[in-house]
Parts: C-alpha cells; sequence; structure tokens
C-alpha cells in the first residue's frame, strides 16, 4: 500500500512540476513577445497593414481573379472607416476580423497561409480567409475556408449581399 501511495505521490509531483515548467515557459514567452513587439511597433505594423488595405492593387486583383472586380467590393475598400475596422459582426454567427489588403503581398500570404490561389478579402474571427474563386466564368461568390475543418462554403452568393449584413452590424465590442 505504502509504494501505491507514493507512487500516486511522485506522479501527481511530476504533473505538478511539468505543469509549472509549461507555465513558466507561456510567461517567459509572453514577456519576450512583448519585448520584440512593444505597443508603438504593433500600431505602427497595424498602420501599414491598413495603408495597405486603404490602397487596393485592382489591377493586380483582376489580373489574378481573371475578371472585374466587383463594384460592391470596389464600394466597400472606397470606405475607409468600415474597412479598416476589426471584429465586425455579419450575420448572426460571423465576424469578420479584419478585412485584407488586395495585393500580390496578400496572394502571397494566402498561398503560404492556406495553400489558397486566391486573394482574400477578409478574414473571420477564426482566422478563416474569405475570398473570391478566380475565372473569368465563375460567379462573384463570396466563400469562406473554415481553418478547422478544411471545409469551403458559400457565405454570401454576392459581395453586395455580404456587404449589405456590414451595413447593419455594428462593432462586436
Amino acid at each position: 500500500m505504502t509504494v501505491l501511495v507514493i507512487g500516486i505521490l511522485t506522479f501527481g509531483a511530476l504533473l505538478a512540476t511539468s505543469a509549472g515548467v509549461l507555465k513558466l515557459r507561456d510567461y517567459v514567452d509572453a514577456l519576450v513577445w512583448r519585448r520584440r513587439n512593444p505597443p508603438e511597433k504593433r500600431a505602427a505594423d497595424r498602420r501599414a497593414y491598413e495603408e495597405r488595405i486603404l490602397r487596393p492593387d485592382w489591377s493586380f486583383y483582376e489580373t489574378h481573379l481573371g475578371r472585374a472586380a466587383p463594384p460592391a467590393l470596389q464600394d466597400l475598400y472606397a470606405t475607409a472607416d468600415l474597412v479598416t475596422r476589426r471584429d465586425v459582426r455579419c450575420g448572426e454567427h460571423e465576424v469578420i476580423s479584419s478585412f485584407e489588403p488586395l495585393d500580390a503581398q496578400g496572394l502571397r500570404e494566402a498561398l503560404e497561409t492556406y495553400g489558397l490561389d486566391a486573394v482574400p478579402i477578409a478574414t473571420t474571427d477564426c482566422s478563416d480567409p474569405i475570398f473570391l474563386r478566380r475565372g473569368a466564368a465563375v460567379a462573384d461568390v463570396v466563400y469562406v475556408l473554415r481553418a478547422d475543418g478544411g471545409e469551403t462554403e458559400v457565405l454570401a452568393q454576392t459581395p453586395a449581399e455580404l456587404i449589405g449584413r456590414l451595413g447593419s452590424c455594428h462593432d462586436r465590442r
């Protein structure tokens, strides 16, 4: 019986030590991240990102898309206060975390991150890209790629429908 108690106590001590080490590592990682990314740097990075959002490369986008950019999408990106907002509720269950810059860098990032050969127009709060499929004969249906299950779903039948949902929405905060 004593051996069993000693075994249980030893196992408990090992679990507690492991949990403590992991918690300490998380704390140190957070400190290092904050040191490398002070508030001023994060703010400057966000401003640079927003500048990219506010300067869509329509020529690149249309060439890559294989057709003209939908007018509703052009109108959205011309509305600086909406397209630079974060955590915008879009419908009952969907939240757009951020709109994406429409440029070659955005395409490279989509390929690297998602393996997606499309230029995302936004990202959900679960980091799922929202995009239009390529092709001259392809309809302007708005899709979302669910990162957790890898399934692509129709989010809206048109960019105008998606943007219409934003018109009646407000920040999640």
